[in-house]
């Protein structure tokens, strides 16, 4: 499973809880984003 992320759009918080998640389960995250991510 891959999980995909508009990046420009999320949260940074909710991104931090997917990254502790996909760690947690090895499941791959994608983040696609437009802008430059900080």
């Amino acid at each position: 499973m891959k999980i995909w992320v508009d990046a420009d759009a999320c949260p940074v918080v909710i991104k931090e809880i997917l990254f502790r998640a996909a760690e947690r389960t090895q499941t791959e995250t994608i983040l696609v984003a437009n802008h430059a991510m900080r």
